[in-house]
């Protein structure tokens, strides 16, 4: 197991944003690029991410790239069985990523965030996807390297 760099991180963040250009939603953008980096086992489960996208269904709710980095984030710190400690660990990694994502984005619901012009939806988009994912991928790494 390494220890992931500055570097390392924008590549992720850049493999998401990638995989969300080649027509992946953004769900399943954010959990492909995390999963693929820490547990490509993981990439067959692709398809459970893709009703998530646009806010779940396209509804407009809870923004994809959130929903997918709580999922990939679940795959870290989630339970096979009903142990409060993981339920509790999950939960506070989900909220550590959607405060911060509230934080520099100021909303969590795609309705707010997604420009209603599809000429920059993308690009917009794009840099929700690329946050989460290495947003994600900092909280594992340091998870996993905590001295704690």
């Amino acid at each position: 197991m390494v220890d992931l760099n500055e570097q390392q991180f924008d590549t992720i963040s850049e493999l998401a944003k990638g995989y969300f250009n080649e027509g992946y939603n953004c769900s399943e953008a954010v959990f492909k690029a995390i999963a693929e980096v820490f547990k490509p086992e993981f990439q067959s489960q692709l398809p459970l991410l893709t009703a998530l996208g646009g806010g779940v269904g396209g509804q407009g709710y809870c923004c994809g790239a959130i929903t997918g980095a709580a999922v990939a984030a679940g795959i870290f710190f989630g339970r096979n069985e009903p142990a409060p400690e993981k339920k509790k660990q999950a939960y506070e990694k989900a909220a550590e990523i959607l405060i911060f994502f509230k934080e520099k984005f100021g909303s969590v619901n795609c309705a707010d965030l997604k420009p209603e012009d599809s000429k920059i939806r993308n690009h917009v988009c794009g840099d929700y996807v690329g946050y989460a994912a290495r947003l994600t991928a900092e909280i594992i790494n340091k998870e996993r390297f905590c001295d704690d």
